[in-house]
């Protein structure tokens, strides 16, 4: 999503629309061709889990109707929010940087957190280093590419076949986890005060309260619409920018609609995403029974690297080479990938 930062001068509405339907959309990649985003990398292995087992349209479902509430949700939240965000002190983020930190490091277990704590601060000391001196006009996309992206891909086409087939059958009998989208919600309205605080950050604070895989998945993608949301509300009532598409705003300078506006437009929008998902969705999932995923995966791998040179040039693509080669660290001392936003965490309580 940060790379609509790249559009500043776009009107408000396009801008708004593309990166609320980001939020709902990316459930397709992240589940279906294992190309997450910073936001939705916490949540990529029990998507994926699913979708081997044939339950592809019920992540879809899951996803869609999670980041459609969320929305919903946020009518209501947005006046406490914004009393709450008028009154951010920055030290009250790293605080809390700290403390999810100490959370991601020591979660790992006994014997595995000194290898998590090592993993963390290079990732850390990577984000500081492009950041400060490599001068990109898009660094989180050749980080966040490579150190989530690139690496699994890489094991998708290592291991090749199919998706296999998904279930066709009457998606209703599904209840969609309501507890699990409150707590994303609020979780990724509580990230968006915070600069580097990503929504995968928020889901994993609020996830061990979420019973299963499908509960997960609710908390995840609910925190990330909202994660997105509230950060154009905390743009528009405090003006700090948050996420991408608030950044492209600032740089644009053109005079926002009033929050009410915004909270009704987003409904909309959420509405027409809603449908628009479904659809796109339903289209991927039967063009990737079909064909070989390894295929995709490359092709796609492809892509990754032309974006990141186009970019930046041979700059963005030697730190998306360099964050691909660390994006394989975890595999190898048996850690999860999330103590990977050190690349974020570290730049906010050094930056």
């Amino acid at each position: 999503m940060n790379t609509l930062a790249a559009m500043g001068s776009s009107p408000f509405w396009l801008l708004f629309a593309m990166g609320l339907t980001h939020t709902f959309l990316d459930v397709v990649p992240a589940s279906f061709l294992g190309v997450p985003d910073e936001e939705t990398a916490v949540g990529l292995l029990p998507a994926h889990r699913l979708v081997i087992r044939g339950m592809g349209r019920e992540v879809l479902r899951i996803a869609l109707w999670s980041s459609f509430l969320a929305v919903i949700l946020a009518l209501p939240l947005a006046p406490l929010y914004i009393r709450v965000a008028s009154g951010y002190n920055p030290s009250y983020g790293r605080l809390l940087v700290i403390a999810v930190a100490a959370v991601i490091v020591l979660s790992e277990g006994r014997g595995r957190w000194l290898r998590a704590l090592a993993l963390f601060l290079l990732s850390g000391v990577l984000g500081l280093a492009v950041l400060r001196a490599a001068s990109l006009s898009e660094p989180f996309y050749h980080l966040f590419t490579g150190l989530f992206g690139v690496p699994t891909l890489l094991v998708a086409i290592q291991s090749g076949g199919r998706v296999g087939r998904q279930g066709r059958e009457d998606l209703t009998n599904y209840p969609v986890p309501i507890v699990p989208i409150v707590l994303g919600t609020v979780a990724g309205a509580a990230a968006s005060l915070i600069p580097a605080f990503t929504a995968s950050l928020a889901a994993l604070l609020a996830s061990p309260l979420a019973r299963g895989e499908r509960e997960y998945l609710g908390v995840v993608y609910s925190a990330n619409t909202a994660n997105f949301l509230f950060g154009i509300v905390n743009y528009a009532s405090t003006g700090r920018t948050r996420n991408g598409v608030a950044v492209a705003l600032a740089r644009a300078g053109n005079p926002l609609p009033g929050l009410g506006v915004i909270m009704v437009g987003a409904v909309l929008i959420g509405a027409l995403a809603l449908l628009a998902g479904a659809a796109a969705g339903e289209a991927v999932i039967r063009g990737v029974e079909k064909i070989e995923t390894a295929k995709l995966n490359a092709a796609t791998l492809l892509l990754l690297g032309a974006i990141s040179l186009w970019l930046d040039g041979l700059r963005g693509l030697w730190v998306m080479l360099t964050a691909s080669a660390l994006g394989f660290l975890p595999l190898i001392f048996g850690t999860r990938r999330l103590v990977l936003m050190g690349v974020l965490a570290v730049p906010v309580l050094f930056g």
